[in-house]
């Protein structure tokens, strides 16, 4: 066997492994496009891809694709399992990703690769997107006495900063996202969405949370256009500072995002959780919100 860093080697021939994980993807869904979609992504100059040969066949494929500096998405793939272990201890060697979070893409129904990538020290999280598909007749939210909105914008957004960081401060050494390491790093993001630099911001729909002069809580909502497919607004980061959780102020923000995004003609908002967010979940759940798929991510430290 060989392992083979797919740039340097770009016309190697991927069919016989690509043709695999199409007949795989093809048992769930007949017009699968995983295939262009690998070709596409392998290509970009953004994404790391290194290759398992056989007897000069190309038999296994791993890449990273860094959508953004710290938070990418991680595919694997060898025809025989046997492959595995060596593709992924040279990968994970030749190519680290410190304090990086990916998504795990594989084509497999066991725990074999989840398996060696936690042997080789990335801690798991099990997640879940869900869903909640809006009634015509939302109700305008009520806010509990002394609370009020004010909208994100570029000049307020260092208020997102403090408020996220310390909110995520609670599960950091779980969740791992650097985003949200501290405040300067979670301004950083906001500005990037406000600029619409991966999806359209619903500045309608983000809201900073005021309890009387103290800014206390925020969430970020971005649309998702999909072709083909009805718009989708995506919660990107919803959260109350500690102490003032526990009083019912993330139902009431996320009752008027919700408002909101159904009076901007979106009639569907969705967001990602941990499952282990316990206290995250059942609210979510408690609100209508409706898991839509399980995924995994793990924490490259």
């Amino acid at each position: 066997m060989k392992f083979l860093n797919y740039k340097e080697n770009p016309n190697k021939d991927l069919d016989v492994v690509l043709n695999d994980i199409e007949e795989i993807c093809k048992r769930y869904q007949t017009d699968s496009p995983i295939r262009s979609v690998i070709k596409e992504k392998i290509n970009t100059h953004n994404t790391t891809t290194c290759l398992i040969e056989d007897n000069n066949i190309v038999t296994g494929l791993m890449y990273i694709e860094k959508q953004q500096a710290h938070y990418g998405n991680l595919l694997v793939h060898a025809i025989n399992p046997d492959h595995l272990k060596e593709l992924i201890h040279n990968f994970i060697i030749q190519y680290p990703q410190h304090e990086t979070v990916v998504e795990l893409t594989h084509f497999r129904e066991d725990f074999i690769i989840q398996d060696l990538l936690i042997e080789h020290g990335l801690l798991e999280k099990e997640r879940q997107r869900m869903v909640y598909t809006i009634p015509t007749d939302v109700e305008h939210p009520i806010l509990s006495a002394g609370l009020s909105l004010e909208h994100i914008t570029p000049e307020n957004c260092h208020h997102v900063g403090d408020i996220s960081a310390k909110a995520h401060s609670i599960r950091q050494n779980i969740e791992g996202y650097k985003d949200f390491e501290n405040a300067e790093n979670r301004v950083e993001m906001e500005q990037l969405l406000l600029a619409e630099t991966f999806n359209k911001y619903l500045n309608s729909a983000s809201f900073l949370l005021k309890h009387h002069n103290n800014y206390v809580g925020s969430c970020s909502t971005v649309l998702i256009e999909n072709p083909g497919q009805p718009d989708i607004a995506w919660i990107m980061d919803v959260c109350i500072k500690p102490e003032y959780q526990g009083f019912g102020y993330a139902k009431q923000l996320i009752n008027a995002v919700i408002f909101q995004t159904k009076a901007a003609g979106v009639d569907q908002i969705g967001l990602g959780v941990t499952l282990s967010n316990k206290t995250a979940v059942n609210l979510y759940t408690s609100m209508g919100f409706i898991r839509r798929e399980y995924f995994v991510e793990f924490l490259w430290r």
